[in-house]
């Protein structure tokens, strides 16, 4: 009796332990269907992370607008052999993504470039992985 008793007992010892043991595999699997889901997210954004887009035109807001969010500081607005950033102080100013031009001179001058191939903006694409 006292065998089967002991016998018993490890058994349940046992049963519970690999309980446990599933349990704990199943975090970890968890787990790694996160990373990986986390890997492909990235790898799915990577082609389009640097943006250099080509402006055809300028909308009537005067206004260019962006493809993609834009990290504010790596915004560039290449014409031609010139190179601006969308900060007042050179007349333009960044919303989301939208960079409206203030100054009367570079709207022009903008507007005259885009379509030609002659206006490109560079940036690097804001990346939201909590969605």
């Amino acid at each position: 009796m006292l065998k089967v008793l002991i016998l018993g007992a490890l058994l349940v010892v046992g049963v519970a332990y690999l309980f446990a043991w599933g349990a704990q595999l199943a975090s970890v699997e968890k787990k790694v269907d996160k990373i990986d889901t986390t890997v492909q997210a990235i790898a799915s954004v990577l082609e389009t992370l640097i943006v250099v887009q080509p402006i055809n035109r300028i909308e009537s807001d005067n206004s260019i607008l962006l493809d993609f969010d834009p990290v504010p500081r790596s915004v560039k607005i290449v014409s031609g052999p010139l190179v601006d950033y969308p900060n007042p102080s050179y007349g333009y100013r960044l919303e989301g993504r939208q960079i409206y031009i203030l100054a009367p001179v570079r709207l022009k001058e903008l507007k005259e470039r885009a379509g030609t191939g002659g206006l490109t903006v560079e940036y690097i694409r804001k990346i939201d992985f909590k969605k």
